[in-house]
């Protein structure tokens, strides 16, 4: 039957290829709104359930920290049940003194949750070892660091070993927003593309804050900190600490992080999926039609099939498996259409990274195309008779 459904194409190719062209660009269309909405909600979903909680972002300064008799009694004092932050700090290269140095993200266990783009290897997860061996991410940099590497670097008088477990890639979007803020604000302002020549080409490590700790290496409370009141602090108690903390810098509430986030996903979302449903429901209305022609004005061949004991529910199945070979035609050129974003700098415009999730939902989308045959098909099929279509085939 397979052999039957190419010589059916082939016989029909302008038909076919009309087919393709339609079924790669709703192709093309389903990654780059799967591609928009994957990269806006990764630096978000995981964040979700802690913004839905009462608290705040805002910046810890080390005195108050110290003040307070640590970070501990200062959480108690602001009665925070949570505390997240990224410990930023640099890591000598070698024991002279006029070494170079890294960059160093270390991130809790919350903020650690997103993952970047990695050009090879794994993201850091916390070890269960005895502080000896800390993982870590690099990105590209000037001292040769590479995958599967591991450093000995200096931090004051210790010597810390660290495996590199991953290596970034370029132009990933990496959490780095570990100081400043603005009032207006929304997640996705704490992250950056990260830029090898921004950093100096020294490079940046990213690892566990756990780990850091673990190793001795004990975290300076300084920088943005995400901060979840408990649930036993009143109304006034938090407007008070908001207060507080709006004046020696700025201040944002979960509630308005969280509406600004969820209106940008939204916005972005309503800027192209109009324009996929539009598409989708021309394409499926388009193929229904193609393949209602194609079926009518293959009722010779099928005269032949059924003169040879083909039963129709065969004849369904042949144009599920032209179908089939069409999505795959569609694929490629889904591929072209992307070559041609690139080459006309519209790649900014359409992102298009084809992931798990893009790969699903192109599958959908071929399986939709197929069903949308196979029903067409059955339909004209079923309504006409074997004896019809050799009555009116002139055979």
């Amino acid at each position: 039957m397979l052999y039957i459904g190419i010589c059916e194409i082939l016989k029909n190719w302008k038909q076919t290829l009309l087919m393709a062209l339609q079924i790669g660009l709703i192709m093309f269309l389903t990654v780059a709104t799967v591609t928009i909405y994957r990269e806006q909600s990764v630096k978000y979903s995981y964040l979700k359930d802690t913004l839905n909680k009462k608290g705040l972002v805002a910046g810890f300064f080390t005195t108050d920290v110290n003040e307070a008799g640590g970070i501990d009694k200062y959480m108690k004092i602001k009665q925070l049940s949570e505390v997240h932050y990224a410990f930023d700090v640099d890591f000598k290269m070698g024991d002279a003194d006029n070494a170079g140095s890294v960059r160093v993200l270390a991130y809790d266990e919350l903020l650690s949750k997103y993952k970047p783009e990695l050009s090879e290897g794994k993201w850091f997860t916390k070890k269960s070892g005895s502080g000896k061996m800390i993982e870590a991410v690099v990105s590209a940099n000037k001292y040769g660091i590479k995958y599967g590497d591991t450093i000995e670097f200096g931090y004051g008088e210790r010597t810390i070993n660290v495996h590199i477990c991953g290596v970034l890639a370029d132009e990933a979007n990496i959490y780095s927003q570990t100081t400043g803020l603005s009032i207006d604000y929304s997640v996705f302002d704490f992250y950056s593309s990260y830029d090898a020549e921004r950093e100096d080409g020294g490079g940046i490590l990213f690892t566990s804050l756990e780990e850091l700790e673990e190793a001795g290496i004990k975290p300076y409370y300084y920088g943005n900190f995400w901060g979840v009141f408990s649930e036993n602090a009143s109304e006034n108690f938090i407007k008070k600490t908001v207060n507080e903390f709006g004046q020696s810098g700025v201040v944002i509430e979960f509630s308005d992080l969280r509406e600004r986030t969820e209106g940008i996903i939204n916005r972005k979302m309503s800027e192209i999926l109009p324009v996929v449903l539009g598409a989708l429901i021309l394409v499926v209305l388009s193929i229904a039609c193609l393949s209602a022609i194609d079926t009518l004005t293959s009722r010779k061949s099928y005269a032949v099939f059924f003169s040879c004991g083909m039963r129709w529910e065969k004849g369904m199945y042949i144009a599920m498996i032209k179908a089939a070979i069409t999505c795959l035609l569609g694929a490629v050129v889904m591929f072209l259409l992307r070559f041609i974003s690139v080459l006309a700098k519209l790649d900014k415009t359409f992102l298009f990274k084809l992931g798990l999730w893009q790969i699903f939902a192109c599958v959908c989308v071929a399986l939709l195309m197929v069903a949308v045959s196979a029903l067409v098909s059955r339909y004209l099929l079923r309504n006409n008779q074997p004896v019809d279509i050799l009555r009116e085939s002139n055979y």
